[in-house]
């Protein structure tokens, strides 16, 4: 998930992007609109992951990434590219690895499934303990991350 996610910031490096008609808005959002936010993209990833086989999650890899690709090469060219380090790199450390663990865990709960009929004894005991063990240790991991990455956003990314 991680190189596909690199692989769409350099796809949206290479696109052609129009300039921003009346420069870049840049505003503090509070804390509570980024956590609840981000989290309402973990969620989604989740769920529409595990119903969708994981191509919900690639989605959204795909359109984060090629909007932090453009993004960055929006900031090079009109010469901002301190803004990379104050604005974007912060928070970034944090919610976009959030963003790829969401993504995958559609994945591992296939892995789980999959793992699971190949059990023969015991099949929801062993389900439930692969639920357990790593479902719900990325999820606690995903909303951290996701807690930290707001805390930064809504109070040091571009002050």
């Amino acid at each position: 998930m991680t190189i596909l996610f690199i692989l769409f910031i350099v796809l949206g490096y290479s696109v052609k992007l129009d300039p921003i008609k009346g420069g870049i808005n840049i505003h503090k959002l509070s804390f509570f609109h980024v956590f609840f936010n981000n989290s309402k993209i973990v969620f989604l990833n989740i769920g529409l992951g595990c119903i969708t086989f994981s191509l919900y999650g690639v989605y959204t890899l795909f359109l984060n990434g090629v909007v932090v690709g453009g993004v960055l090469k929006m900031l090079i060219n009109i010469n901002l590219g301190s803004s990379i380090i104050t604005g974007i790199i912060p928070h970034g450390i944090f919610e976009v690895p959030a963003i790829i663990i969401s993504s995958a865990i559609s994945l591992i709960f296939y892995i789980g499934i999959f793992r699971t009929f190949r059990k023969f004894e015991d099949k929801i005991g062993f389900f439930y303990i692969f639920l357990k063990k790593y479902i719900i240790n990325l999820i606690v991991l995903d909303f951290i991350l996701l807690f930290v990455a707001a805390i930064i956003e809504s109070t040091i990314s571009f002050a």
